[in-house]
């Protein structure tokens, strides 16, 4: 039962958080997003910034010019023109406008290796960028010793709670969110030693401001449940995956996706398709969830065997 109108605002407002996060790269408009939410669009508006703090074009925008400048990084042998399409621009001269306007720089700029560009983009992009230049050592461990996995993956009933903001140091402030959801779980006695966890980011967490960042920390739940004053309910579709199953501490986590995300997909015949990226924490129960027990990084490829 919700316990207060603001509570019931919050989960209106996430499943219109879904579905951008969803549809980022296609067609968005607030008749879209107002139906998510179930709310009229001057109502919708108003809530929505009252949560987020950005109206919610503001937000798409940001989350755009995040997304193309994270590929810009990751996919360098991809044009300008590809990456601003295929992160929801109309064109390479529509992203390379919000790009200038925001990092008073072109795009281009990452592309010719200026590393000046990244007083603007901050540190840890900085950080990300080095891992990409050839020799450089992005894991403590030999890449060869590292396995990926293809398989198809059920899809999964999930409540989560949101995190947003910063992730904090060595990403504690994720941990605690999977801890309130669990002690949640046991309240109810939901909680299983089979219980198994997902984590969803919906950003790359070096290219979006720290206030900003969204976290989904989940549990994958057998039957439907109802929303409550603490969490929400989603569905992560399944299909096929690339998948690294890694045991480490958390500040290597975001290493081993861009090392998986970058040299390892790089060097594939796979290709990506658009989908939900998560962390999987098999039957990790009333342990703690971490990776350094276990985790897979899950990313959605294209059907490895289609049909003649």
């Amino acid at each position: 039962m919700l316990a207060n109108n603001r509570q019931y605002q919050r989960h209106r407002i996430n499943r219109s958080l879904n579905h951008i996060r969803d549809h980022l790269t296609g067609q968005l408009n607030l008749d879209q997003l107002a139906d998510a939410a179930c709310l009229s669009k001057y109502h919708f508006i108003r809530v929505f910034h009252q949560h987020l703090g950005e109206t919610p074009n503001q937000f798409i925008s940001r989350r755009r010019l995040e997304c193309a400048t994270a590929k810009l990084i990751f996919r360098p042998d991809s044009s300008i023109t590809d990456i601003a399409l295929d992160s929801g621009f109309s064109g390479s001269d529509v992203f390379a406008r919000a790009f200038r306007a925001k990092y008073r720089r072109a795009p281009r700029s990452i592309k010719n290796a200026d590393l000046s560009i990244f007083e603007e983009l901050g540190k840890g992009c900085a950080q990300k960028y080095e891992i990409f230049k050839p020799g450089h050592e992005v894991l403590p461990i030999e890449s060869s010793s590292l396995s990926v996995d293809i398989e198809f993956k059920p899809a999964y009933y999930v409540c989560y709670m949101r995190h947003i903001g910063s992730f904090g140091d060595a990403g504690n402030s994720i941990t605690n969110t999977f801890t309130k959801l669990q002690d949640w779980a046991r309240r109810r006695k939901l909680l299983k030693p089979t219980s198994s966890f997902i984590g969803v980011s919906h950003n790359d967490s070096n290219a979006t401001p720290a206030g900003r960042c969204i976290y989904d920390a989940g549990m994958v739940m057998d039957d439907e449940i109802a929303e409550d004053d603490q969490v929400s309910v989603q569905l992560v579709p399944g299909g096929y995956y690339a998948i690294l199953n890694v045991a480490c501490i958390p500040q290597m986590l975001n290493r081993y996706w861009d090392w998986f995300l970058g040299d390892w997909f790089s060097q594939s015949n796979l290709k990506r398709r658009k989908g939900i990226y998560y962390e999987y924490f098999p039957q990790s129960g009333s342990l703690p969830v971490k990776a350094i027990y276990g985790a897979q990084l899950c990313a959605p490829i294209e059907n490895p065997n289609p049909p003649l």
